[in-house]
């Protein structure tokens, strides 16, 4: 074989094997809101707050906007932007979001954190609480915030306080694919303090409903329609709450606390 041959095989296969250094997968945790991580010094409040609808029924939201977040990574928040929506219903007692923030917790975990006050009693007061939380691809860990991601596997943690009868807080994992939103018909309670980790295993029966939440923040799981979803290709994910009707009992100034101080999402990507 001549030097010249020899050469350029060599050349080809370097060539080859530096476009593949290119296109490694990585695979593990995509994104963390890390319950141990010290993400402010203080409570920051969210940079979109939200908006009395109405009174008497009292009803209030922070709408979803897919281009604004709740908090940006910054000097004051050190964690990955977070997007989201929630809204409040009171039959009675008129109580705005006193805490919509990320809350500092010394010595503790800092915690996405929802709570309403009121200097009144809610007691008697038929309430409806729904939220989102959501993170894009664009802010993962830098190894996956390119490329096509497939998610394996989902964590959360979280610390509730519900006062009243009929409490039920329901918990669902929220995937972006395109311009659309799936809730899943996997389920988990929040009403106390928990955590929850939907693996690789389990992930494969789960099966997803369209969700708007421009449209109705409030999830219809009544009519939604539940289907298989090919994980391949995701770019944000989240956790949705609710709890669709609660009566608060006694004389509380604030009839629930939500704090959710850990959320993670694992899998692989191709870039």
């Amino acid at each position: 074989m001549s030097p010249l041959i020899h050469s350029t095989r060599a050349l080809s296969a370097l060539l080859i094997g530096l476009s593949t250094l290119g296109t490694v997968a990585h695979a593990g945790v995509a994104v963390e809101f890390d319950s141990n991580n010290d993400y402010v010094s203080y409570d920051y409040d969210f940079e979109r707050s939200a908006q009395t609808l109405s009174s008497s029924p009292y009803s209030a939201i922070c709408p979803f906007d897919a281009h604004t977040p709740l908090l940006q990574n910054s000097d004051y928040y050190q964690g990955p932007s977070l997007y989201g929506a929630y809204q409040i219903s009171s039959s009675i007692t008129e109580g705005p979001f006193s805490r919509q923030q990320i809350r500092n917790h010394k010595g503790k975990a800092d915690a996405i954190t929802l709570q309403s006050y009121s200097g009144q009693s809610w007691d008697g007061s038929e309430i409806s609480l729904s939220a989102l939380f959501l993170f894009k691809q664009a802010d993962f860990l830098p190894d996956f915030q390119q490329g096509d991601f497939q998610l394996e596997s989902f964590n959360c943690q979280w610390s509730t306080y519900f006062k009243g009868t009929s409490r039920d807080v329901t918990g669902r994992y929220l995937v972006q694919i395109g311009d659309a939103y799936y809730l899943s018909n996997y389920t988990f309670n929040m009403t106390n303090r928990g955590s929850n980790l939907l693996s690789a295993g389990m992930l494969g029966s789960v099966k997803w409903a369209a969700y708007n939440p421009i449209a109705k923040l409030n999830f219809d799981q009544e009519q939604a329609q539940f289907t298989e979803l090919e994980l391949s290709a995701v770019t944000a994910v989240g956790i949705y709450l609710e709890d669709d009707y609660w009566v608060s009992d006694g004389s509380v100034s604030s009839p629930y606390l939500v704090s959710i101080y850990g959320f993670k999402a694992s899998g692989t990507v191709k870039p």
